[in-house]
């Protein structure tokens, strides 16, 4: 029963929209009653961060991949992959927003995820590394957070917005402003 729930949760999620589903229509489809489903989880957010536990760690592999001193050619190929994933998980990146936006905890959930990808990252680079420790300035932290939301925006933007931008022009820009993140010593 939870395989068939949380696959009839991905299935009206990709649908009918995180927003737009219900418990109900989760349980429908999985044909399975609504004590079945609440034996299981404690309502859709509950499944929907069931649905990611499998996601998260292939999503940060995928950010693994990005060598520790990327030229431009590694960063290109490196965009290239992650757009794939982005594009191939449509449907969790199109849910992880809607949650964020209709659930109280959406917020924080999300700023957990990224805080760890933020800590993954600093095993390669000392900027991320810089603000991930248990020490770090205010600033620091702000910076990564704001790098990362760039980042993301533009991994998105590529994925999902396709002919929107050019590109190679986005993908310089994304090397530029990382290339600027990853020098910054701090000391601004």
């Amino acid at each position: 029963s939870h395989q068939k729930l949380l696959a009839a949760a991905e299935a009206s999620f990709a649908e009918r929209s995180y927003a737009g589903t219900a418990v109900d229509d989760i349980v429908r489809r999985a044909q399975v009653n609504r004590s079945t489903f609440y034996r299981h989880f404690d309502g859709k957010f509950a499944v929907a961060k069931a649905l990611f536990e499998g996601f998260w760690p292939r999503l940060f592999a995928e950010y693994e991949r990005l060598p520790p001193d990327p030229g431009d050619g590694a960063f290109s190929e490196w965009v290239g992959g992650v757009v794939a994933f982005y594009r191939a998980n449509r449907t969790l990146f199109f849910t992880i927003g809607q949650i964020a936006a209709l659930e109280a905890e959406g917020v924080e959930w999300e700023e957990t995820i990224r805080r760890a990808l933020i800590r993954s990252l600093g095993a390669r680079f000392s900027a991320f590394a810089r603000a991930a420790a248990p020490d770090a300035t205010e600033e620091d932290r702000v910076r990564a957070r704001l790098f990362m939301l760039e980042l993301e925006m533009c991994l998105f933007e590529l994925a999902f917005h396709e002919g929107a931008y050019e590109t190679d022009a986005v993908v310089k820009v994304m090397i530029e402003e990382f290339r600027r993140f990853a020098r910054d010593d701090g000391s601004s």
